[in-house]
């Protein structure tokens, strides 16, 4: 995953945090995580083997999250806050060239 496939998924799910803040139906959220999900799939080959661990989580994590949006679980927020910090801490690396 190169530089901005790594900084749409951020701004894709910080644009997901801003409608669940706004108390967005969470089933109208559901899409749009599916969307990040499939994007992030689609790149994952080019994930350098020493970073796979790290973006295993938030792939994992945006599972976590399509599934408790879809049953309406309280903590899908404060899941999504955890995914943004991931995808954070890879954009850093990524910018520092240790990806």
């Amino acid at each position: 995953m190169n530089y901005a496939h790594a900084q749409k998924l951020q701004n894709d799910l910080l644009e997901i945090k801003v409608r669940l803040d706004a108390e967005e139906n969470y089933d109208a959220v559901v899409d749009a995580v599916v969307a990040a999900r499939e994007d992030m799939e689609a790149v994952f080959t080019e994930v350098p083997d020493h970073v796979k661990e790290l973006w295993e989580e938030i792939a994992a994590g945006v599972s976590d999250l399509e599934e408790a949006l879809r049953e309406s679980d309280a903590h899908a927020l404060s899941l999504l806050e955890e995914i943004i910090v991931k995808i954070d801490r890879y954009i850093n690396l990524k910018a520092k060239g240790y990806t």
